[in-house]
């Protein structure tokens, strides 16, 4: 089960992070559970020790309630996205068991129930990356059945062919943020020219995730192919002041709080949980623990 801390342990940390992820009512500090936070956690856990396809798809509000809305023993759950209406997630798993590497994207109720496509004819290859937009548009990666056979999708219409990446939207919704490989790119929808902002030779880049003001970019820095180590950075819109914010740990789908102050980012080896590191730099600090559990995707509501 999870080790989430309950009344009376609960760290500030967690009701920051989850008043800042949806909650107008500002963070009494003389109290673990300060009236009016509605700030919702998603947060997928899988145990090590069973199939390793398994996992659990968890909902988590600042009271310390978590709720297991939807759960798989025979894939993963890879990626998460809140809609806009936020009562449901949109996530990334596999059509079938044997399917693993054919993912589409599906959508549940936040309260659980049964998980359902998102689009009435499943894509010839993979999609993944699901991002929705502020107004709602829904950009992902996926398969086209012809050539180029992959590219970016906007509202089920193949946007751009042939370019691919984790992405994210910027705000004001004129482009999207990719990694590609070694790059971060930002990919203007209106002509689709691609423009590279930051690069890092003989690493991976993964994750990006736009800042709620537009003017900075986290993401992951896998360190070369001979490690398993995955750093949490940012870096400015136009490719200035790099920051590193973690090392020496496997780290992974790092997410702003939404007033920006601060990075969240789940963190696979022991001890494993969700991190929260402020944005200039500093200490992480573990503001959801897990007992025998290991994180994956994590999403804040809006």
């Amino acid at each position: 089960m999870i080790g989430f801390w309950r009344a009376g342990t609960l760290p500030l940390g967690l009701v920051s992070l989850l008043t800042a992820c949806g909650s107008n009512s500002p963070v009494e500090t003389t109290s673990p559970f300060p009236p009016g936070v509605t700030g919702l956690l998603a947060l997928v856990t899988s145990t090590p020790t069973r199939n390793s396809f398994e996992a659990d798809l968890r909902v988590m509000d600042a009271e310390g309630n978590d709720n297991v809305i939807y759960s798989t023993q025979d894939h993963g759950i890879h990626e998460l996205a809140w809609a806009p209406d936020g009562r449901h997630l949109a996530f990334s798993a596999p059509l079938t068991s044997t399917e693993e590497f054919r993912a589409a994207l599906w959508e549940i109720g936040i309260e659980g129930g049964v998980a359902v496509p998102l689009f009435d004819k499943v894509h010839s290859g993979p999609e993944g990356s699901p991002r929705y937009s502020r107004s709602g548009r829904l950009a992902y990666e996926a398969g086209s059945g012809l050539p180029p056979y992959f590219g970016i999708f906007i509202d089920s219409v193949f946007a751009f062919p042939g370019i691919g990446g984790a992405l994210d939207w910027t705000p004001d919704e004129q482009a999207l943020i990719l990694t590609q490989a070694t790059d971060l790119v930002r990919l203007n929808l209106a002509d689709g020219s691609v423009t590279r902002i930051w690069s890092s030779p003989g690493d991976t880049l993964d994750r990006p995730a736009v800042s709620p003001d537009g003017t900075r970019i986290a993401f992951l820095r896998h360190v070369s192919l001979y490690t398993s180590m995955r750093e949490v950075w940012t870096v400015g819109m136009d490719g200035t002041a790099p920051i590193q914010l973690t090392t020496g740990y496997f780290d992974l789908y790092p997410v702003w709080t939404a007033d920006g102050h601060y990075v969240a980012f789940s963190r696979f080896d022991a001890p494993s949980g969700v991190y929260l590191v402020p944005a200039v730099g500093g200490n992480a600090t573990r503001v959801v623990g897990l007992a025998d559990n290991r994180a994956g995707a994590i999403a804040c509501s809006r």
